[in-house]
């Protein structure tokens, strides 16, 4: 998605600026003008205000019209159809255009307003990525692919003789010990129970029947009683036997002796089977520690994987030359920063960069522009500075109609007088009082 045309109005005044797709150089702002004009485009392709109008082209050439009227609601419609797509860009109650390409508020501003602080050197995940980029390709990953079949090996050996059984066992284990304690428990029960139950049970006929029933009551319920407590064993240690094979059969069993003989089978495993297992785990170490040795320290296999597109992109970037670190790995931030707001949109996106370029020298910049045009086709570029050695590459680029450069006011070659505070009432109006020509070259 690139920006063709924002429109910034106010009830005073309304500002129209048009972007070239690839690169855009914005002069002649100062500081906290660079900061309303992109507060301004951001807010045009995000959650807006009213009056923030845009025209985005998408990657698959569709063009879509971002009206936000002063007064009314936001509408979005494609130029050519003239279709309504306002449902599909809906954020709540406001259209937002970055919010469908993945990003948040926090991370529109992280990825794609980019100044001398968010560049600024940390110990982050980009400078992993950089350091892998600057690594030989083929022996990094054929390091990497060298690891991962072992442990691919490894994996597929261990799961040879772990089956669901093993998952199982603790609890096949617990409800085999239930079973046992229920059968001693009805076994108690029937052997001291039962003699006595069956006396009782003599003494309450007889007296029943020779006698008096009357007197033959309590000797029958005392009988009940314990027939009773026999029926209540047997149920639980029906149940007991019931819960152990339903694990038995989970686990694939048919009984727990199974479970016993599969115990002592890998208590009896065949010196071969040990000594690759001793095999492997050597050359694991071996392989482990030789991926260590080429990607150093806090880069494990499976995050350098994860990452193999940006490490790729940014090796095929790096460029030996004689100069210093730091010179490169400012060049390596911002295109490493390109990449990030790229792979969040999976599509180009436009990125400001708010004048990143004053405190970097002449060696450090042209190791840069290079890598700039590199992304140019791929990432919509916005950059605001006064940097002449930035103005004079863009107006080269200009010249082959692969650059458009933007005039607001007069460039002062490094920083421009900026309106107080008391007069900006709105970023369009301050920029419209402080720039009151515009000239597109």
């Amino acid at each position: 998605m690139r920006i063709d045309r924002v429109e910034l109005a106010t009830p005073e005044d309304t500002v129209e600026l048009s972007f070239h797709p690839n690169v855009t150089l914005v002069t002649g702002l100062a500081r906290l003008e660079r900061e309303a004009l992109t507060s301004e485009i951001l807010g045009a392709v995000g959650p807006g205000r009213p009056g923030l109008s845009v025209d985005v082209v998408a990657d698959n050439g569709r063009l879509l019209e971002v009206k936000r009227p002063l007064k009314g609601a936001p509408t979005v419609r494609d130029v050519r159809t003239a279709l309504d797509f306002t449902d599909d860009f809906l954020d709540g109650a406001s259209v937002d255009v970055l919010h469908t390409l993945g990003f948040t508020r926090a991370t529109t501003r992280r990825h794609l307003h980019l100044t001398p602080n968010t560049l600024a050197p940390s110990d982050n995940v980009d400078e992993r990525i950089a350091r892998l980029a600057a690594i030989d390709q083929q022996v990094l990953w054929a390091a990497g692919i060298t690891l991962a079949e072992v442990e691919v090996e490894i994996a597929a050996a261990s799961e040879e003789p772990v089956d669901e059984a093993d998952a199982m066992r603790p609890d096949i284990e617990a409800a085999h010990a239930a079973t046992d304690v229920a059968a001693d428990r009805l076994d108690a029960a029937s052997n001291q129970t039962l003699p006595i139950g069956l006396t009782l049970g003599v003494v309450a006929l007889l007296l029943g029947v020779f006698i008096a029933p009357v007197m033959a009551v309590p000797f029958a319920a005392a009988t009940a009683w314990l027939f009773g407590r026999i029926a209540v064993r047997t149920k639980a240690h029906r149940e007991a036997v019931a819960a152990e094979e339903v694990l038995l059969a989970q686990a694939g069993l048919t009984n727990y002796l199974e479970l016993q003989m599969k115990k002592v089978d890998e208590l009896t495993a065949t010196p071969d089977s040990r000594s690759r297992a001793l095999e492997l785990a050597e050359l694991h170490r071996y392989a482990k520690e030789s991926w260590e040795a080429i990607v150093g320290e806090g880069v494990t296999l499976e995050w350098a994987a994860s990452r193999r597109a940006e490490i790729t992109e940014a090796a095929a970037r790096y460029v030996t030359v004689d100069q210093d670190d730091e010179d490169r790995a400012v060049s390596d931030r911002i295109s490493l920063a390109l990449t990030e707001a790229r792979s969040i949109a999976r599509e180009a996106v436009p990125v400001i960069l708010d004048d990143p370029f004053s405190d970097l020298s002449d060696t450090a910049l042209l190791h840069l522009l290079p890598t700039l045009e590199f992304h140019a086709p791929h990432i919509q570029l916005l950059v605001m500075t006064d940097d002449a050695r930035v103005a004079q590459w863009a107006q080269q680029l200009a010249t082959g109609q692969q650059a458009a450069v933007i005039q607001l006011g007069t460039p002062t070659g490094s920083v421009a007088t900026a309106p107080t505070p008391a007069k900006m009432q709105t970023p369009a109006r301050s920029i419209v009082r402080a720039r009151r020509g515009v000239s597109v070259s």
